[in-house]
């Protein structure tokens, strides 16, 4: 998005110029991510731990400490982490690139198998959730 104004508006204003550079745009989206988790981050975290009594459940083959420690953490916290790349890729990125689209499809895609694996783990109360054969 913010690069399709610059290429509007870097007539009128050259210090605009600073959006053709991609390290500008990728220091500006990675600080739009962070603003993004800040603010949408206790939120969703609040929402995870309402709908998730017990939390994410624990091998019971793993050390001890992880029984301990681990108990009662939310699962599927990777929404967030999907949800400010994906927003900040779409607000600094040239879309009219295919290999951010090929990056983004593929991103998905891989949160898309963790969110249902996460869900599988809070449905069957179990620390298994999807066949590691199918991930």
């Amino acid at each position: 998005m913010f690069y399709y104004i610059y290429t509007l508006l870097v007539e009128n204003f050259t210090f605009l110029n600073l959006f053709k550079y991609i390290t500008f745009r990728a220091g500006g989206a990675l600080f739009t991510s962070l603003l993004i988790c800040f603010i949408l981050g206790p939120v969703i975290i609040r929402y995870l731990r309402n709908f998730q009594k017990n939390g994410q459940p624990i091998r019971k083959d793993g050390p001890k400490s992880h029984i301990v420690n681990k108990s009662g953490t939310p699962t599927m916290g990777g929404i967030l982490i999907l949800v400010s790349m994906i927003v900040s890729t779409l607000m600094w990125s040239n879309l009219e690139n295919v290999f951010i689209w090929c990056v983004l499809l593929i991103t998905l895609s891989f949160g898309l198998l963790g969110g249902i694996d996460d869900y599988y783990k809070i449905k069957y109360i179990s620390s298994d959730g999807i066949n590691g054969k199918l991930r």
